[in-house]
């Protein structure tokens, strides 16, 4: 099992605890699955969230050019929180089923 007080130290142990705990939340294995796919899908979605592309491959700790890395001295610490909080609130709706907000109406049935 994972604990929380230790770091990482066993990414197999990471994705065996992952898994069978999707297994016991919906009864169902996933099929072959890699951390990258995880970082794919977290990528992805920051780009659907409509999040810069700077912040999206600051969240991602992906290197920038070296020209890019002379000048630009900004962390992005602020705008890769936002860019988080956004995620987890997708998430979120996701797993509670609650509706994305959008300018569609819902329309009550007349009785």
């Amino acid at each position: 099992r994972l604990r929380a007080d230790k770091p990482i130290s066993s990414f197999t142990t990471c994705k065996k605890c992952i898994s069978d705990a999707i297994v016991e939340i919906s009864g169902a294995e996933l099929p072959d699955w890699r951390f990258h796919d995880l970082r794919r899908t977290f990528r992805t979605n920051l780009s659907r969230l409509r999040i810069a592309y700077e912040v999206r491959e600051a969240c991602l700790n992906h290197a920038r050019d070296e020209l890019a890395e002379i000048y630009d001295q900004w962390d992005y610490y602020e705008e890769k929180a936002e860019a988080f909080q956004k995620w987890a609130n997708l998430i979120d709706q996701i797993v509670h089923g609650e509706p994305e907000k959008s300018n569609v109406l819902e329309f009550q049935e007349k009785v």
